[in-house]
C-alpha cells in the first residue's frame, strides 16, 4: 500500500498524544492500578506492603496500556485512520466501586 519511508513519515507526523488523551490515560492507569492492587491478600493492613503492591501494579498497568495504545495507534496510522483515546468515566467508576465494595 505505502512504502516504508512514507509510513515512517506518517508515524513521525501523526503519532502524538493530545493533552486530553494524556490526562485520560493517566486517570485510567491510576484507577486501574488501584482496582487491581486494592486487595494485597494480607491479613492486616500494612501501608508499606500495600504501597509496594500498588507501585508494582502501577508499573505493570502503565506498560500494558502504553503498549496497547502504541500498537493501536501504529496500526491505525498504517490503515489510514486517526485514533484517539477517550476515557470512559462511568466504567472507571463502576470498576472502582466494585473493587471497594467487594474488598478487591
Amino acid at each position: 500500500m505505502y512504502g516504508a519511508y512514507n509510513w515512517f513519515d506518517r508515524v513521525r507526523k501523526e503519532f502524538r498524544f493530545s493533552p486530553e488523551e494524556v490526562k485520560g490515560l493517566l486517570l485510567a492507569i491510576v484507577v486501574l492500578s488501584f482496582v487491581i492492587g486494592f486487595n494485597d491478600n494480607s491479613e492486616t493492613f500494612d501501608l508499606t506492603h500495600w504501597l509496594f503492591n500498588f507501585v508494582n501494579c502501577l508499573l505493570i498497568i502503565t506498560l500494558s496500556i502504553l503498549a496497547r495504545e502504541t500498537a493501536h495507534r501504529l496500526f491505525s496510522i498504517r490503515s489510514g485512520h486517526k485514533v484517539e483515546f477517550k476515557v470512559w468515566p462511568v466504567g472507571l467508576g463502576i470498576a472502582l466501586a466494585v473493587s471497594v465494595l467487594s474488598y478487591g
